[in-house]
């Protein structure tokens, strides 16, 4: 009878190891769909061009027709989405209230150097190499100021300001520097103040 009770009682002990084993799978799936569907969620690009809460123009001929229309400068930021500094220019700057106030001065024109067309062209035709890239252009596309890669908010509106005050088109001469402001997809060794290739 002893071998009865042994057999009885090594049966709740397999039913309880198979709904432990199955509490366990169940946890895991429950785990892992959730973090796909957080993944998913999270993973997802944000859209520079609406989570500066501005106005951005995404193409070059939208932008100067409004530009010609309203006799004003276009302002191009020219970014990828696997860009570090891209990100941080956009929250630490185009984010900020100051540039939302000097924004009305300008058209604004983003461009994804990675998904519209006009990206590539417009770096190619004014010589400008890495991302961020930063543009201000005449109504007529003559250019009037660049800034590569990533500037301090304070400094970079200054840049700016001194841009949109430049009203005869001459261009803004560069800004001290001491190093070459970070830029992704170059070498910044390589490159002088402001980002620019050594003379």
């Amino acid at each position: 009878m002893a071998t009865n009770d042994s057999a009885s009682a090594s049966r709740p002990a397999a039913r309880g190891r198979r709904l432990t084993g199955f509490a366990l799978a169940a946890a895991a799936a429950v785990a892992l769909a959730a973090g796909l569907l957080g993944a998913a969620r999270t993973s997802a690009p944000v859209d520079p061009r609406v989570s500066t809460g501005l106005a951005w123009h995404n193409d070059l001929a939208s932008a100067q027709a409004e530009a010609l229309s309203g006799n004003k400068k276009i302002l191009v930021n020219i970014y990828a989405s696997w860009c570090g500094w891209c990100r941080k220019l956009d929250q630490t700057v185009f984010s900020s209230e100051e540039f939302h106030d000097l924004s009305q001065r300008f058209v604004l024109l983003k461009l994804d150097i990675d998904r519209d067309q006009d990206g590539p062209k417009i770096r190619t035709r004014y010589r400008a190499s890495g991302v961020p890239i930063t543009l201000v252009l005449t109504p007529d596309l003559d250019k009037v100021l660049t800034i590569s890669g990533y500037l301090p908010r304070d400094r970079f509106l200054d840049r700016i300001g001194r841009a949109v005050e430049d009203s005869d088109g001459t261009p803004v001469a560069a800004g001290e520097s001491d190093a070459p402001p970070p830029i992704c997809g170059v070498r910044t060794a390589a490159l002088g103040p402001e980002g620019q290739p050594w003379s």
